[in-house]
């Protein structure tokens, strides 16, 4: 029990991450595209044999593996008003 309360603790002291700086911490970005589960389609031509994982820590793409990761991004939009467009 002792190391619940720890881990609860450290989760309300430390930042939550934002790796890309869009305001949004990373964990929120997560929950929405699972939430709202975007589909899209390639066709043979669109990726070099297939969508590829990169290295997260190198700040030039550098290729981990071909094995049809695809990133998804969410971020905060401003509308003119506060209300989106009908």
């Amino acid at each position: 029990m002792k190391f619940v309360l720890f881990a609860l603790t450290l989760a309300a002291i430390l930042p939550a991450a934002d790796l890309d700086r869009d305001s949004l911490d990373d964990a929120t970005e997560q929950a929405l595209l699972e939430e709202f589960l975007p589909r899209f389609y390639l066709s043979k031509g669109e990726c070099d044999l297939a969508p590829a994982e990169f290295d997260p820590r190198s700040a030039e793409p550098r290729l981990l593996a071909r094995n049809g990761v695809i990133y998804g991004q969410a971020f905060p939009v401003s509308f003119a008003g506060g209300n989106p467009p009908r």
